[in-house]
C-alpha cells in the first residue's frame, strides 16, 4: 500500500455530461477573482451540463477538488463543491401508438347523421 496522498479529496466525484446546479457556498453567492472582484460564471440556481472535469488543488483548504468545465465559460474550472448533482428524471417510456389510442378514447364521438 502507498502513503496517503498529502491532499485529501473533497466533494464526490463527477464525471461529463452530469447535470449541475449552481448552489453557492459564497453568501455572495457570485463568482470573484482573486482580488476579489466579480468575476463570470454561473448565477445561483442555475443548471448546467458538465463539459469537463479536471482534479485540483485547493490551495486554501488544502484538498483535492473535481474541477468543472461548462461550454459558456471553456476556459474557467469550477469547483464541484459549489454544485450539486441534478439526477435526470426516467419516466416511464409509452409508445407512441399505445398513447394515441389512450387519448383518443376521450375525444367526444360524433353524432350519427340524422340522430335527433
Amino acid at each position: 500500500m502507498g502513503a496517503p496522498h498529502a491532499f485529501p479529496f473533497a466533494g464526490e466525484p463527477w464525471v461529463a455530461n452530469e447535470l449541475a446546479e449552481f448552489q453557492p457556498r459564497n453568501p455572495r453567492g457570485s463568482w470573484f477573482d482573486l482580488v476579489g472582484g466579480d468575476s463570470p460564471g454561473p448565477e445561483r440556481g442555475e443548471v448546467l451540463r458538465v463539459l469537463e472535469v479536471s482534479i485540483a488543488i485547493e490551495p486554501d483548504d488544502k484538498v483535492r477538488i473535481f474541477a468543472l468545465r461548462f461550454s459558456r465559460w471553456p476556459d474557467r474550472a469550477f469547483d464541484s463543491r459549489e454544485f450539486r448533482k441534478i439526477e435526470p428524471r426516467a419516466d416511464r417510456a409509452t409508445p407512441a401508438a399505445d398513447a394515441f389510442i389512450a387519448q383518443m378514447r376521450h375525444v367526444a364521438r360524433p353524432a350519427h347523421a340524422g340522430a335527433r
